[in-house]
């Protein structure tokens, strides 16, 4: 049970597996902790949206969240 960092998520190659920007590949295995997540004030509907993994469209919900955040 630690929480694991990287470096940022630059693709995703399916979505549970993705690429960091020093090129290091990550299977994500099990759920996403939202509680967590809530806790460091992440939005319901932003988590929402990576419940089963990575989208296709991941780009642009962390986008859409920056935006708000601004």
């Amino acid at each position: 049970d630690r929480l694991w960092h990287s470096t940022a998520i630059v693709e995703r190659i399916a979505d549970n597996q993705v690429k960091t920007l020093s090129g290091s590949i990550y299977l994500l295995q099990g759920k996403i902790d939202s509680a967590s997540m809530r806790k460091e004030g992440f939005p319901y509907q932003f988590i929402k949206r990576f419940m089963y993994g990575f989208s296709k469209k991941w780009k642009e919900y962390v986008e859409d969240l920056l935006e708000t955040i601004r």
